[in-house]
C-alpha cells in the first residue's frame, strides 16, 4: 500500500499514516519504529508528509499497524 506520514513523535518512536487505499474511516494507521525498513536510523529520516509503502498487519484488540514502512 501507499500513503503518507500524518504525523510521527520522534521521542515516543510512532507515528500515523494515512491512506486512500484503506477502507473509509480507517484510512489512519499507526505505525512503530521497530516496523521501519532501515531501522531507528531509518524511522528518523521519515518526515510529517512524506510518502511511503507499507502493509497491513493485526495488531492489539484487532486493531490494525503499518508493517515493513519504506520511505519513497
Amino acid at each position: 500500500m501507499i500513503g503518507t506520514i500524518k504525523m510521527k513523535h520522534d521521542e515516543k518512536g510512532f507515528g500515523f499514516i494515512i491512506s486512500e487505499e484503506l477502507p473509509r474511516g480507517e484510512n489512519e494507521i499507526f505505525f512503530h519504529f521497530s516496523s521501519v525498513e532501515g531501522g531507528s536510523e531509518a524511522f528518523e529520516a521519515l518526515q510529517k508528509d512524506q510518502q511511503v509503502s507499507f502493509e497491513v498487519a493485526s495488531w492489539k484488540g484487532g486493531k490494525k499497524q503499518a508493517m515493513n514502512v519504506q520511505g519513497m
